[in-house]
């Protein structure tokens, strides 16, 4: 017998629920990358969307009575989160175990209500446009420093050039592969991605330019994206190319120069970071320094190397940096998140949600690499491909994918 519908009032009240927490999506993942802008107007404001995301989260729990929605992506995120808890508590010595825990709980704690909120109540397009229009926002950002402001290298709403290019790999497999409405045309989604990759440019960061190039490759390779989307992809990157150079800006070549100068010292740093790192690993393998502990320790495991830091370092290595921190549980834990990730976009891809599931395998790919070469795991591009591939996986599963 077929279940009676709901009254209209119910259902109206259902759908207008389901776009507050549509929009609660949008705005947290929009506003991530923007943070540079919005602690111009209050250093609180980098907080609201992720607090009432989560607020929003708990009333929607309590008003559908049941618990979140408990994947294996969700459990392992609270294993985590666990681990985290456990390692600052055998650390607590540390000077900043207690900053870093709590930048560890919010991004476990986003990464499990997204899981729940794509998994029911919201279209992971909604997330995917999100993160499409913060990118956006921060290619303008970035190539006005670039060009108008003169600065050496793209800043814009992130302060580090690094952490920006971080952003936009990460979201140009979405614009590429599986593109939001507002881009249904294709003469919107190519100046979109070459507005992107200008951006990137002018960041001149290597490291996001090799793992832009390796998910791109593996995307061709697999024969995820067609022959002639991988020539549109060349194409762009040649338009990004014209756009860089084409514009005079007077530090251009006093920063490619600089950029050349410096390179060997950069790679001299990073080795000298990684080693620092592993060696604190080794004195404490099982459950890391602390949240922190590479911050706190990293003079003396380097033997006084850089006593003259201006801020706290980071490894340069997102997996060093973590297993330094929380030790190998930690790092297997925590690595374990990003291949499994990956699996089960690889799953979704077969399905319905196959454009959204190749854009996030293809996601994973650059970060994962970038990461090599950056300490990102406090962004949010990594947790929002996490976040996901679980859901495009349990929507493929329990839905056949798609949204009616």
């Amino acid at each position: 017998m077929a279940k009676p519908l709901a009254p209209w009032s119910q259902r109206v009240a259902l759908r207008d629920r389901h776009r507050l927490l549509g929009a609660a999506v949008f705005l947290t993942i929009a506003c991530a990358p923007l943070e540079g802008y919005l602690v111009l107007v209050s250093p609180v404001a980098t907080k609201v969307p992720s607090i009432f995301l989560l607020v929003a989260w708990a009333c929607h729990l309590v008003r559908s009575r049941r618990m979140p929605a408990l994947t294996s992506t969700s459990l392992l995120l609270l294993t985590l989160g666990m681990e985290v808890l456990i390692s600052s508590s055998v650390n607590s010595g540390n000077p900043y175990t207690f900053i870093d825990v709590f930048r560890w709980i919010p991004f476990i704690l986003l990464g499990i209500c997204l899981i729940d909120f794509l998994c029911n109540a919201v279209d992971p397009r909604t997330a995917i446009a999100g993160a499409v229009v913060g990118a956006l926002a921060c290619s303008a950002g970035a190539l006005f420093s670039f060009f108008y402001l003169h600065d050496p290298r793209a800043v814009g709403p992130l302060p580090d050039s690094n952490d920006l290019a971080y952003v936009l790999i990460s979201t140009l497999p979405f614009v590429l592969f599986a593109p939001p409405s507002f881009m249904a045309r294709s003469v919107v989604k190519f100046s979109v991605a070459s507005l992107m990759v200008a951006a990137l440019g002018a960041t001149l960061s290597r490291g996001a330019l090799v793992a832009a190039c390796v998910g791109l490759a593996w995307v061709a390779v697999r024969r995820l994206a067609s022959t002639r989307v991988v020539l549109a992809v060349v194409t762009i990157a040649g338009l990004g190319a014209v756009v860089l150079t084409a514009v005079p800006h007077s530090n251009l070549k006093v920063a490619l120069d600089q950029k050349r100068f410096i390179a060997q010292t950069n790679v001299d740093t990073r080795v000298l970071r990684w080693e620092a790192a592993a060696r604190m690993l080794s004195k404490s393998p099982i459950f890391g320094t602390g949240p922190g502990g590479v911050k706190a320790h990293y003079v003396q495991a380097s033997n006084n190397a850089e006593l003259a830091l201006p801020q706290p370092p980071v490894t340069h290595n997102m997996y060093l940096q973590v297993a330094a921190d929380l030790g190998l549980i930690g790092l297997i834990l925590f690595f374990g998140l990003i291949v499994a990730a990956f699996v089960l976009a690889h799953s979704a891809e077969r399905g319905t949600w196959r454009s959204e599931a190749i854009a996030v395998q293809a996601s994973i790919i650059t970060l994962a690499v970038a990461s090599i070469f950056l300490s990102e795991q406090f962004y949010m591009p990594l947790w929002l491909a996490i976040s996901l591939a679980a859901a495009l996986h349990q929507r493929d599963q329990t839905e056949g994918g798609g949204i009616g």
